[in-house]
């Protein structure tokens, strides 16, 4: 596992500290990777949106399914 070093705003530093008192994480790290994740959870599902809003506009889907869940569901 790589770790990196990001600067934080006060306001999103308060944020997560209250997370943590809350128990709803455990550590800072826990919070932006799991903030990190939903993102990429969030790209996948307006990929497949906008694909589906596509072949209904009678566009077609161009290219190979599987690899394109496996590129965004791997974690």
């Amino acid at each position: 596992m790589k770790t990196i070093s990001i600067p934080l705003t006060d306001e999103i530093n308060e944020f997560i500290e209250e997370q943590i008192k809350l128990g709803i994480v455990t550590s800072k790290a826990e919070f932006v990777r799991n903030a990190l994740v939903r993102y990429k959870d969030n790209e996948f599902t307006a990929l497949v949106l906008k694909s589906k809003e596509e072949t209904s506009d009678g566009g077609a889907l161009v290219g190979n399914l599987d690899t394109l869940v496996q590129k965004f569901s791997s974690k």
